[in-house]
């Protein structure tokens, strides 16, 4: 491989296809190289950090797995085992649980919070979103009610100061209550985050100790990827779904179909008990893009085809009240359809929803097409997706959905987005602690793994010297 001097060199003033192609290659790799050395670095400087150690109970958690109601998938079976072993460790773990939407993280983390409450110590789970927080607190009260309390607000009082679950938002991060027992961390969803909260939580500590961390995600993030961002931290992946779930059906419906595909959702849920969301990209209509808006369609679609049946309005402007009491109505068969924007996307459980229709579905990636896909599908009974692209979409655009509707991995589908659009535009690049990469192909596995390699060399040479 050519040095650094000559790689500028042949990029700045090649003589020839080969001069470009053999500077490209190796500035690719000096781009990765230099990621993987402050990945490399991060899992040294994690292992001189004192955690708490957790006595962990076989007698216990094989107690956890004889109560639960079903039986887990062996990938949730691993990631829980594999969790627990890390807790035993004198250095905090850092591990990122990795699964396809409805894939059941939230029982793994039941299985390894149920350890460390064992243990006579305290546990947190952050959540980007009040939603979510308020899915996660119904959830698991079910597995540690009496020892569960939330936290989604920066006054809100945490009775309990040991042995505790809290569940809560970034308003964890504002709190001065918090156990001085906590061992374990968990943040879901942690790319939803703001930078400045991303960069505050590693820093917690409670007596000295730093707390074991666990990274969730119901976004599922291609190997190059998880590399890249999560190279420091161990992966457990999720991609066996639950034995009762069925698989949901999806199609493309385009626009001159698309009556048709509203007159038949509400015939479901006048004639079938069924219950249906409705998504659209804006809260408001837009003078600039030609696009029907949630509150447009609410007002239409209510005065004509919906006009028998239940509608509920779901979007970012409600205040927390307000979206409470749509979300309950929803969840308790109250109204028989959801029209909303994709505040939605995380934390819905509704069993009996089975349906739903994203209008404008261009304007979204794949990997947000399959989060609102896993908001149905979660009961039972057969379940629908239809994708409507706008009139005017691109044959790129047509060809994803068309990828989209013959594809129900999450992690296909979020491979294929990855290549045709690139992170930035895929997961965010600032958002999301995606490096702004000028010439390296993050689906490149091979040099990633390579820069991997030899920054790990480099500084293992530098430790033992």
């Amino acid at each position: 491989m050519i040095g650094l001097y000559d790689c500028l060199h042949k990029l700045h003033f090649p003589q020839s296809d080969e001069d470009i192609k053999v500077a490209h290659k190796r500035y690719s790799f000096q781009e990765l190289f230099e990621i993987a050395l402050k990945v490399q670095a991060s899992i040294f400087a994690n292992k001189t950090k004192p955690a708490p150690n957790i006595q962990v109970s076989p007698a216990s958690h094989n107690e956890f797995l004889t109560n639960l109601p079903f039986e887990l998938t062996q990938d949730q079976a691993n990631a829980i085992t594999e969790t627990i072993e890390d807790l035993q460790k004198a250095y905090p773990t850092k591990r990122l649980i990795n699964g396809d939407v409805g894939a059941g993280k939230t029982v793994v983390a039941a299985g390894i919070i149920n350890q460390v409450l064992r243990d006579n110590k305290s546990a947190i789970i952050m959540a980007p979103t009040t939603i979510l927080a308020n899915q996660h607190f119904e959830s698991l009260s079910k597995f540690f009610k009496g020892k569960i309390e939330l936290c989604v607000s920066g006054d809100a009082e945490i009775k309990a100061q040991s042995n505790v679950l809290i569940i809560g938002t970034q308003a964890i991060l504002h709190s001065q209550e918090l156990p001085e027992d906590t061992a374990l961390l968990i943040v879901d969803e942690e790319h939803r985050f703001g930078v400045k909260q991303r960069n505050q939580i590693p820093k917690l500590k409670f007596n000295d100790l730093y707390p074991h961390y666990i990274s969730m995600t119901a976004t599922p993030i291609p190997r190059t990827l998880t590399n890249i961002i999560y190279g420091d931290m161990k992966v457990s992946m999720i991609k066996q779904l639950p034995s009762k779930r069925k698989p949901i059906s999806s199609r493309v419906v385009e626009e001159h179909k698309l009556q048709d595909c509203l007159n038949w959702i509400a015939n479901q849920c006048r004639e079938e008990n069924k219950q249906a969301y409705i998504i659209y990209p804006l809260v408001d209509k837009s003078d600039e893009l030609e696009l029907v808006s949630a509150i447009e369609a609410y007002d239409q679609l209510t005065e004509s085809i919906f006009k028998d049946i239940k509608v509920g309005l779901m979007h970012g402007k409600l205040n927390s009240q307000e979206k409470d009491k749509v979300l309950n109505d929803f969840a308790a068969n109250k109204t028989k359809i959801l029209i909303s924007t994709t505040v939605i996307e995380v934390g819905i459980d509704v069993p009996n929803s089975s349906i739903i229709l994203i209008n404008h579905a261009e304007r979204f990636g794949l990997a947000q097409l399959h989060q609102l896909r896993g908001r149905v599908g979660r009961g039972e009974v057969a379940s629908h997706c239809f994708v409507s692209p706008s009139k005017n979409s691109t044959e790129e655009a047509l060809k994803r959905l068309k990828y989209f509707s013959e594809h129900s991995s999450g992690f296909d589908v979020s491979e294929y987005d990855l290549k045709r659009r690139g992170p930035g535009e895929v997961y965010g690049t600032k958002q999301s602690g995606i490096p702004d990469l000028k010439v390296a192909d993050v689906n490149d596995l091979e040099m990633v793994k390579f820069a991997s390699k030899l920054a790990r060399e480099e500084l293992t040479n530098r430790f033992n010297n």
